[in-house]
């Protein structure tokens, strides 16, 4: 869709925009469909909301899904990306060849410069106006909004925008909320240091939790501090695959713990990884952690739209809300990095400040649904209330089970199911009983190498084997792992699988660019070809094996994956008593 570049310049310069409509699957869908916006800001709505299509399925069953890509982000021209210029930067800040001081901007706003593009017209105003002009471009006379995190701000651009557009904004609901008047970023350590209380607090009154992982704030406290003092050595690795040894302070593992505080699915297992690395003295978290900071990747955050939004408010916003949290734990650094990593772009992006009136709030009477994360360690719960309190229909509800993305990433339907019935009847208080009952859930303690048993199992139809008493296969599909991390798999993962194949060579087709460790070993009742592979994934090493099976046309095969830097302890562990049993 091309629109204007300043929408009260209809015959001036224009830009154009992605628009995804999603089309409902009901019977009979309402006229005013839903339009999805990203947070970031810099994120690209196109390239999220389709991966959380399973979860929209009763809001399709109700009426559209409409998408429209930002200014300024990914299915967007001009696309505003930095991520290249970036990355190169950050390595050589790593590797020490080059000073942390966001130069590598002046490359990417010369050629921004050069195509004449006005960074000033990137603003929530004109984003705000981008939506009104999608929803008329597709026939519809009015519509609902939702927004996530950055895309809540926008919202209230949106909701300011609709006196000049009378019945046509239907409803609004608000994800993870950035309130428009408040100096946000002064206040992130102290929205960072509540987000880990309420976890550590969560943790201490869960049964399972305080078991495995007792006094769990103390602890992680000490060593912040103890990393403080004396840094801890990972490696990691850059993209060209080059092994670069990073000091970690304690001010750097919590910010690392901050900014994992984002996912409920890493909440979940972030007191069985501090627990690692306070016993067992374990650190290949945080070196993946490393090695995936540096691994940037075009198609994320559009800094030239990030920076446009958010340098004209930085530091201008009339509240400072300081009043509203508690002191931050004194290991915390957030504020103390990123305010001077903002103040160096935004020299270069020279953008101007924005105005008084950006910072008030919408004066429109537009029922607004308003969600917030206990454990969100970017836009807290009483951002959520603070809002709700400057708006005239609100209804402003904190899931304690929740971090960022509370509708989508909730480990339950309850926020979903609010918003399904908030947009059947916005005019109706959303029932939110479902909200009592909630409680957050953490994975157990990782069974270590060292305390690991086995027992025999049918690991699939026809096949028994010993396997780690600690793994199991939830889905029935012979991939087994312990449920307490099945993502960072600590201790490893295993897969079993009958394939049809002519050789055993062909059975192993899939571990490609791989190393053969044994052509034809004995181990247990049969013989197994071992080969190892670095291919499948990035920073795991798979091991597999091979034989053949009784009839002559199958083979089984047990293909093993292990973190690199742990892998062959793992292997040692695993490998042969499942393969001899």
């Amino acid at each position: 869709m091309t629109v204007p570049v300043r929408h009260s310049e209809p015959d001036g310069p224009t830009i154009q925009l992605g628009v995804v409509r999603i089309r409902s699957i009901g019977e009979e869908p309402a006229g005013d469909p839903l339009v999805m916006e990203q947070g970031g800001p810099g994120g690209s709505t196109i390239g999220f909301f389709p991966n959380q299509i399973r979860k929209l399925v009763e809001i399709l069953n109700q009426r559209d899904i409409v998408l429209v890509e930002q200014r300024g982000t990914q299915y967007s021209i001009p696309w505003l990306d930095c991520s290249a210029e970036r990355n190169a930067h950050n390595i050589a800040v790593a590797k020490g060849e080059a000073e942390d001081d966001g130069s590598y901007l002046n490359a990417c706003k010369a050629d921004w410069d050069a195509q004449g593009i006005d960074l000033s017209a990137f603003n929530d105003t004109e984003n705000a106006a981008d939506i009104y002009a999608a929803v008329a471009a597709l026939g519809y006379d009015q519509f609902n909004y939702y927004g996530l995190s950055y895309g809540t701000e926008l919202g209230q651009h949106v909701m300011k925008a609709a006196a000049d557009h009378p019945d046509v904004l239907r409803s609004v609901i608000l994800d993870s909320v950035v309130p428009i008047d408040i100096q946000d970023q002064p206040l992130k350590d102290r929205i960072a240091s509540q987000a880990l209380r309420t976890m550590f607090e969560n943790c201490a009154q869960d049964a399972t939790c305080s078991q495995d992982f007792p006094d769990l704030e103390q602890k992680t406290l000490a060593l912040l501090e103890q990393m403080n003092v004396t840094p801890v050595v990972v490696t990691a690795t850059l993209p060209s695959g080059e092994k670069l040894p990073m000091p970690v302070t304690g001010s750097d593992l919590f910010q690392l713990m901050w900014s994992n505080l984002y996912s409920r699915q890493t909440i979940r297992q972030l007191p069985g990884i501090l627990d690692t690395m306070i016993q067992k003295g374990d650190f290949s978290w945080v070196a993946k952690q490393k090695t995936e900071g540096l691994a940037l990747t075009p198609g994320g955050m559009a800094e030239g739209m990030h920076l446009s939004m958010w340098c004209p408010r930085l530091g201008n916003e009339p509240f400072l809300g300081t009043d509203l949290f508690a002191p931050a734990y004194p290991q915390a650094n957030i504020v103390e990095l990123a305010l001077p990593d903002y103040a160096r772009r935004c020299q270069i992006m020279d953008v101007a400040n924005a105005e008084a009136a950006d910072f008030v709030y919408p004066d429109a009477d537009i029922p607004t649904l308003l969600l917030s994360g206990a454990m969100d360690p970017a836009t807290p719960p009483q951002y959520g209330e603070h809002v709700a309190g400057e708006l005239k229909t609100a209804y402003a509800y904190t899931l304690p089970d929740a971090a960022h993305n509370v509708m989508l990433d909730s480990p339950t339907n309850c926020a979903l199911n609010m918003a399904v019935a908030f947009l059947a009847d916005p005019s109706e208080t959303p029932d939110s009983s479902c909200v009592t009952d909630l409680k957050p859930v953490f994975a157990r303690r990782v069974t270590p190498l060292d305390e690991m048993t086995f027992e025999p199992r049918t690991v699939i139809t026809g096949v028994t084997a010993s396997v780690p008493t600690s793994f199991a296969d939830p889905q029935g599909t012979g991939l087994y792992s312990d449920p307490a991390d099945p993502i960072n798999i600590p201790t490893g993962l295993v897969r079993f699988a009958v394939v049809a194949a002519d050789t055993v060579d062909a059975a192993l087709a899939n571990l490609t660019d791989s190393t053969v460790i044994a052509e034809d070993q004995a181990i247990g009742n049969y013989r197994w070809k071992i080969v190892e592979s670095s291919a499948m994934m990035k920073g795991v090493i798979a091991r597999g094996a091979a034989t053949a099976m009784p009839d002559g046309e199958h083979y089984l095969t047990v293909m093993l994956g292990a973190p690199e830097n742990s892998a062959d302890a793992i292997f040692a562990t695993l490998l042969e008593p499942i393969l001899s049993s």
